[in-house]
């Protein structure tokens, strides 16, 4: 029996393909292209007999699709966690890419799953963005909340959950001995080893001492909700064992998220004190903050292409992320709990986890380190405008 785990060598990706060889899985980790992670090649090589690197995968191609089951029949259960994740799209053409991986390439990896006969279980990776912001600022949303999502990111992968459920009637009513089970799983933010998204960029920014300046807006009233990574895994695995005990056809959507979530205040406030930082004195209203940090945001983008190599913009730097800065993102997972067993840190456990994981792959400057530099250059800047003050 194998696992098929599709976006590999993504963040969530690669610490479950590592998660699942240390517990004798076989995986087949299916690829776009080959492998320029280290990780996995390592993997591959240490672990010959459990790991199966498939290059040149194309999940918006049904040959490819059905090629991929053809050299593994023995794949019973998929977990697809393929997509393109993009706030910020910068063309039509991104956004129209992005609907065809996560929409119509997710329905044609599920409709193979669904005629093909070995495969028991499939676990798609849905997000909080599907259901949106919570309009009633003191409630945290559940499965059954109204979805209301404000990114096209968020929209796609929706339609994307809205598909399977189609299918999967569909599929309810020609077959009556074949049982599948699907669990749609609606992540929160993710954290943990390896992020270099929404959260790493509010640790790093905190690391910097960015984050200790000012608070943004009236983020006392605005919730966020972050999920270890680690945590994210547990809920796979929760999955597979739920189905175990499963007679019956079986579709169902689980939040996964912290035990508890926190307002945006309360995790700045956090991470200041995890990273030896003051935490902010006073407040800016959002609008004015808008205007202050909008020339930053260029910036910061050049600086993470030159220095970090990264492709994509920031996303804490951008107009639309501060204004959720005031809105309800807390969700609760007290459904996947209940009924998967599911047991997940709180978020103030998880976010301080990250921080020292990311101390430990490096991916983080010490905060003495920053505090020496800032101190030296305001130094020498008093010491210049000083002696031009007295010539």
């Amino acid at each position: 029996m194998s696992i098929l785990v599709t976006g590999s060598t993504g963040f969530i990706g690669k610490n479950l393909v590592a998660d699942l060889i240390k517990n004798n899985y076989k995986v087949v980790a299916a690829l776009r292209k080959q492998p320029a992670n280290q990780e996995l090649i390592h993997w591959k090589w240490n672990n010959n007999n459990l790991l199966t690197i498939y290059q040149n995968f194309q999940l918006d191609n049904k040959q490819s699709i059905q090629n991929l089951f053809k050299e593994h029949s023995d794949i019973q259960i998929i977990i697809h966690l393929a997509s393109v994740m993009d706030f910020y799209p910068s063309s039509k053409e991104s956004i129209s890419n992005m609907y065809l991986i996560n929409v119509e390439g997710t329905k044609m990896l599920y409709k193979e799953f669904l005629q093909n006969k070995n495969c028991k279980i499939f676990i798609q990776a849905s997000t909080q963005e599907a259901m949106g912001p919570n309009s009633d600022l003191n409630l945290l949303a559940n499965e059954k909340s109204p979805c209301n999502p404000t990114f096209e990111y968020g929209k796609s992968k929706l339609m994307a959950e809205n598909q399977l459920k189609e299918l999967f009637e569909e599929f309810k009513l020609e077959n009556k001995e074949d049982k599948k089970h699907t669990f749609i799983l609606r992540l929160t933010g993710v954290c943990g080893k390896g992020d270099r998204y929404a959260a790493f960029e509010l640790i790093q920014a905190t690391a910097l001492g960015i984050n200790s300046l000012a608070y943004a807006g009236d983020c006392k009233k605005g919730t966020v909700s972050f999920v270890h990574v680690k945590d994210v895994i547990q809920a796979f695995y929760k999955c597979m064992e739920r189905s175990k005990n499963l007679k019956d056809n079986f579709i169902d959507t689980f939040i996964i998220g912290p035990k508890t979530v926190l307002s945006c205040k309360q995790a700045v406030d956090i991470l200041c004190d995890k990273l030896y930082w003051n935490r902010p004195l006073f407040t800016i209203p959002l609008p004015i903050f808008l205007i202050l940090i909008s020339p930053f945001s260029p910036i910061v983008n050049l600086f993470r292409r030159t220095l970090f190599g990264y492709n994509r913009n920031s996303f804490l730097f951008e107009k639309e992320t501060f204004n959720c800065m005031e809105e309800n993102h807390g969700y609760t997972s007290e459904k996947a709990m209940k009924e998967l067993g599911y047991d997940p840190l709180t978020m103030k456990e998880a976010l301080e986890k990250s921080v020292e994981e990311h101390f430990g792959e490096n991916a983080l400057p010490k905060p003495f380190t920053v505090k020496l530099i800032l101190t030296t250059v305001m130094g020498i800047s008093l010491i210049l405008l000083i002696g031009k003050l007295l010539k």
